[in-house]
Order: structure tokens, then sequence, then C-alpha cells
């Protein structure tokens, strides 16, 4: 009888898959705020001439762009802007 019965941290395993795939990764709250550092950050290490709506209303704003190349060469990282 023992044999056919599953065991207990299997069933737990299961449960646990099942579960973890219900709920949002990020939502846009956490996007905005994101956005926002990466614009205080540019701003403050990079010259980044701030306009206070300029990311939000034009995410791909030759300028940020440009700015994210120049820290990416910086850290040596692959540069994609």
């Amino acid at each position: 009888m023992k044999a056919s019965m599953p065991s207990l941290p299997l069933l737990l395993l299961l449960l646990w898959g099942v579960g973890s795939h219900g709920f949002p990764a990020a939502t846009s709250g956490a996007q905005k705020q994101d956005t926002e550092l990466v614009q205080k950050y540019l701003e403050n290490y990079y010259n980044l001439k701030s306009d206070a709506k300029q990311i939000p209303r034009q995410r791909n704003s030759s300028l940020v762009v440009e700015k994210l190349k120049q820290m990416q060469a910086f850290f040596g990282l692959k540069v994609t802007g």
C-alpha cells in the first residue's frame, strides 16, 4: 500500500509548481519606478539634461539612448542602447 501513495515532498513540489505561475512578474508601477531610476542615474552621472516628462513621454528618445550607450561602453558592456 505504501508504494502506491505519492510522497509528501512530491505532492508539495507539484502544488508549488502550479501555484508559482499565477502571479504577474512586474507591474507597470515597478516599470515606471525603474524608468525614473534610470533617468536619475543618467542625469547624475552622464549629464543627461533633465526634462521631467522626457522618458515616460518618449521612451526611445535619442538623447537617452545616446547616454545609455555611453554608460554601456564605460562599463564594458555590449552597446545596445
